[in-house]
């Protein structure tokens, strides 16, 4: 097993899952599992931690939400860098601190981050002499969160090209179930905006620009510190066992206490089943492989930060790879091939050639 991974599997388990409730389900990145967690702890007493826009969309920052209705802040994906601060009262503090201070009073913490971040915490805590008995430590499969100027930049231009200031912005939307993930965008008077994520500027900026750290990352494979690593079961399909279409959840599980939390998961609102470990590993390689650095990174980050975002993604895609995203006709053939089946097509018109010869 370490032969196909490069590390040793045999100390982790996998878990798949979605919520049963179709609303939660579809408001959720994936299957929910983030939210399905974070209620448990919530239900025991304790608070959870995790990563929200700001109040603009232009950046992220923690946030702490010690009921479920507070949950719905903290739920899909944001894709950009936060700042590792809270705001308490008005006040911004360390989240680190505010963790620990929540753990001396003996509470129940969850903590969701990136695996930098769960290390960082987790070395925070101990350099202070923390009890971590009651945190939980929740890792996401990470490909690299880009900058938040790419947020800011995008929603900048959102809001010119619409003239309104959006009120509500999402980059994982169901438009049309789990996948292709879209972004949607409400704007305060009224429109609304939406566009493949990845033939978006900030799609395409999220997978040639992340920080200089990614590229060397040191959480990888054995070295995630979390519970639990949560991310989406992809290669799953509608003949498999556990499949929904709007979204599925995979859990790898780590540790004692990451397996006694997933116990604790009301099955009766979170469809919960064992997955193939193996499988969930060969189609979730940034569990342990780093992200390769962008050829022409440096150009590229240059170009945003002197002439723009949108500028900056057309100079680096080209006139002709820019027009066929922008347009709707990349869109378009794609909606074409997934309609077709081109296996049975393909064997007609070897048919008809055979016949004719």
């Amino acid at each position: 097993m370490r032969d196909m991974f490069g590390f040793d599997i045999s100390t982790l388990t996998a878990y798949q899952g979605y919520f049963l409730d179709e609303d939660k389900l579809k408001a959720s990145a994936s299957g929910g599992g983030a939210t399905i967690l974070s209620e448990t702890v919530i239900d025991m007493g304790g608070v959870v931690f995790g990563v929200v826009y700001s109040d603009d969309f232009k950046n992220s920052e923690y946030y702490c939400a010690d009921t479920k209705d507070k949950l719905n802040k903290l739920k899909s994906s944001k894709y950009i860098y936060s700042k590792k601060e809270i705001c308490i009262d008005g006040e911004y503090k360390s989240v680190y601190q505010v963790v620990a201070d929540y753990l001396n009073q003996g509470r129940y913490v969850l903590y969701t981050g990136l695996g930098c971040d769960t290390y960082a915490l987790d070395m925070y805590l101990k350099k202070n002499n923390v009890n971590t008995d009651k945190l939980y430590l929740v890792d996401l499969i990470c490909h690299g969160p880009t900058d938040p100027v790419v947020a800011k930049e995008y929603i900048e231009n959102l809001e010119k090209r619409f003239k309104s200031k959006v009120v509500d912005f999402n980059v994982r939307y169901k438009k049309k179930g789990w996948t292709p993930p879209y972004i949607y965008a409400a704007f305060e008077n009224g429109q609304i905006f939406t566009e493949r994520f990845y033939d978006s500027d900030y799609g395409y900026a999220f997978g040639k620009y992340s920080r200089q750290g990614c590229y060397s990352c040191r959480f990888k494979g054995a070295n995630h510190v979390a519970d639990i690593t949560l991310g989406d079961y992809w290669g799953i399909t509608k003949k498999m066992k556990g499949f929904n279409p709007n979204g599925v959840s995979l859990f790898i599980v780590k540790s004692k206490k990451g397996k006694n939390l997933l116990k604790k998961i009301d099955t009766n609102k979170f469809k919960l089943r064992n997955a193939d470990l193996e499988f969930a590993l060969k189609y979730n390689h940034s569990y342990y492989e780093i992200k390769s650095k962008y050829k022409r990174y440096d150009s590229f980050v240059a170009d945003i930060r002197d002439i723009g975002l949108n500028k900056a993604v057309y100079k680096d895609m080209g006139f002709l790879k820019y027009y066929i995203t922008k347009s709707g006709m990349k869109s378009l053939i794609i909606t074409i091939l997934e309609a077709v089946n081109l296996k049975n097509f393909f064997r007609e018109c070897k048919k008809k050639l055979t016949s004719r010869g």
